[in-house]
């Protein structure tokens, strides 16, 4: 009987997912919680955008003003240490990590992956494969933003790595004025 209910405890962790600990991370998971939200009544992400006609409506809420608008005032800061650097790409972990706020960090990857998305900016490999990003003068030049949003992965324990592996000590991008 103990093993009975063992096993539907298992599959159920198995159909849901590891329960949360105290901390917020997943227990007994090695690996990272995904940054992002799954579409209500799919499967996955990915199934979910087979579906075009609410792969548009998704991305149609997505843009609102106040969305734009924070994207076009990370665009300008973004345009700002560009031309400061000599105009050479921006490590991509600098420039949306604020060491101060995990919620903060994942706002600005949202913002910047926005952007991309949009051909507003671009992100690629540097020689060392650290992300980097540089910004794009819209109808220039034979870039095609991605036709899928990208997630990355961060769970607070790599945020927190990212910190320390980069020495950041200021946001780059400073959290926005309230309206």
């Amino acid at each position: 009987m103990a093993e009975n209910r063992k096993e539907e405890e298992e599959r159920a962790r198995a159909e849901t997912g590891p329960e949360p600990s105290e901390g917020g991370e997943a227990a007994h998971s090695a690996d990272p919680p995904v940054v992002g939200a799954q579409v209500k009544g799919h499967s996955s992400p990915q199934h979910a955008m087979t579906d075009s006609a609410e792969s548009e409506d998704m991305e149609e809420s997505c843009d609102n003003e106040a969305t734009i608008k924070e994207a076009d005032r990370i665009l300008g800061l973004l345009k700002v240490f560009y031309r400061e650097g000599g105009e050479s790409p921006i490590n991509f972990f600098k420039f949306v990590t604020d060491p101060n706020s995990f919620a903060q960090t994942l706002d600005n990857m949202y913002h910047v992956l926005y952007l991309v998305r949009h051909g507003l900016a671009r992100i690629k490999a540097d020689e060392d494969e650290i992300p980097v990003l540089e910004p794009l003068d819209p109808g220039q030049g034979s870039y095609v933003p991605p036709q899928t949003s990208g997630l990355i992965p961060l769970s607070i324990a790599c945020w927190e790595q990212i910190v320390e592996l980069f020495a950041i000590s200021q946001p780059m991008i400073p959290p926005a004025p309230e309206a």
